[in-house]
């Protein structure tokens, strides 16, 4: 069944101005912009693209305060159809769009109201964010560097809590990253069939970020794990697999049997997509996040029912992960072993009593003092949590693990519903940070997604509307 009562904020989604002399004014502003942009760009191609950029923010600012739906949808747009190589760096901060759009739809919806309550998801998410700063104010860490870590995670998280809070938001949230996931296949599928990715041209040369994420990545005997526009292929495994999550989902909240096949095509065709990565994580984000939400969103009477259906979807999807995991080629077999046998030590290495230190360990960009005893020479830590632990400390860690414990009592508390999608996709995105770091745009989508939790409890918990049932 779906929601038919219109929440006041997407009710001025759309809406024409009155009055004739506003729009005179909108356009003559735009105008003396163009013209202002223009002139600077005449005078210095980086004054220009700076001044271009202010524009685009802006325009975007003003489009969000009278299409708050369409700029949910732009702002997931611009996290997948962005790379991070293509955005200047200032020494350690970088003004991913995703994250400065994220930030702009926080702030207009905090505009149209503000809740100041607070759920267990909130504590958490700031208990970590607190102790990260703390840790950057008494450790060895940057504080710079952690403020622009963290601009990757507040901005996020904060517009998806206010998205997932308003009456139908979760639906919204979970149209605008299905259609983000739908718009990022075409580069995906030209990589895929060429084994060139056109975006790499496009990378600021000499960055960090084009050293770290702008070149092609190959497993043993020339496979090419793509990559479109994530940086790498665990960043699309984890996104675009989510994103075929709130695709499935879509087709049962959908009334229609037109729509519904629709978006069961478009779901397949994400799936198909995050396969391209040739990556586990993919799998476990795609199948976890079904299986979570086929046990939290459909209500105990009709499970039975549906049952079948979900065994109809999640037994090949599994059948076929297995088989993607297990490599034909021997090389590419022994390559995959030996990567899981790394990730084990790495575990167990952390678990070792003193290897963690409460406020982070130092680390330069030759050397980590985590794995240099487990992969010395190595400063890759193919783990979120342990990235967290390393750099910022077990105070840290442990706040982090508190964020896991919020997200699943928010899935059981809003089981039976359809709203149940956005803890399952956070659920099944924090398993696979066991596995995959906080990289490219990993973090700014998976504290958005971990924001829509909150919102969707709060929506739960303080205003009393129960979300669509399936």
């Amino acid at each position: 069944m779906t929601l038919r009562v219109q929440d006041p904020l997407w009710a001025r989604d759309g809406r024409k101005s009155r009055w004739a002399a506003r729009r005179a004014l909108t356009g003559l502003g735009i105008s003396a912009l163009a013209c202002c942009v223009g002139v600077a760009a005449a005078m210095s191609i980086q004054l220009g693209a700076a001044l271009i950029a202010v524009a685009l923010l802006c325009l975007y600012l003003w489009y969000a305060t009278s299409h708050p739906r369409g700029a949910v949808i732009a702002m997931f747009a611009s996290l997948v159809l962005i790379p991070v190589y293509v955005v200047p760096s200032f020494r350690s901060f970088s003004p991913q769009p995703g994250a400065v759009a994220a930030l702009v739809v926080a702030l207009v919806f905090v505009r149209v109201g503000v809740s100041l309550r607070l759920t267990a998801v909130d504590l958490s998410f700031g208990a970590t964010c607190g102790a990260m700063v703390l840790a950057a104010l008494l450790g060895p860490h940057s504080l710079l560097a952690t403020l622009s870590e963290l601009f990757l995670w507040v901005p996020p998280y904060l517009a998806g809590r206010a998205i997932c809070k308003r009456l139908d938001g979760a639906h919204t949230f979970a149209l605008a990253a299905a259609f983000a996931g739908l718009i990022s296949l075409p580069v995906i599928a030209y990589e895929t069939f060429t084994g060139h990715n056109p975006l790499f041209a496009l990378a600021r040369p000499n960055t960090e970020l084009t050293k770290l994420w702008a070149h092609p990545s190959l497993r043993s005997g020339g496979l090419l794990r793509t990559q479109g526009t994530f940086g790498h292929p665990l960043s699309l495994a984890v996104i675009v697999g989510s994103c075929a999550v709130f695709a499935f989902a879509l087709v049962l909240q959908t009334s229609g049997r037109r729509r519904q096949v629709a978006w069961l095509l478009a779901a397949i065709g994400l799936t198909v997509g995050q396969y391209t990565s040739h990556e586990r994580s993919g799998w476990i984000v795609l199948i976890g996040g079904l299986l979570v939400l086929a046990a939290t969103a459909i209500p105990r009477e009709t499970r039975i029912r549906h049952a079948f259906t979900v065994a109809m979807v999640a037994v090949p999807l599994a059948l076929l992960a297995v088989s993607a995991s297990h490599a034909s080629n021997g090389e590419e077999g022994v390559q995959r072993a030996e990567s899981s046998a790394e990730r084990i030590a790495l575990w167990k290495h952390a678990l070792e009593p003193g290897v963690l230190a409460p406020l982070g360990l130092p680390e330069t960009n030759t050397e980590n003092h985590f794995t240099d005893a487990v992969r010395p020479g190595n400063t890759a830590i193919d783990s979120g949590y342990l990235q967290i632990g390393d750099v910022f400390g077990w105070i840290a860690l442990v706040a982090l693990l508190t964020v896991v414990a919020a997200v699943v009592r928010v899935a059981v508390a809003v089981r039976g519903t359809w709203a149940a999608v956005v803890p399952a996709v956070a659920l099944a995105d924090l398993i696979a940070l066991t596995v995959v770091g906080f990289q490219t745009q990993v973090p700014i989508f998976i504290w958005l997604v971990i924001g829509g939790v909150a919102g969707v409890d709060l929506r739960r918990r303080f205003h009393g509307d129960q979300p669509s049932r399936v």
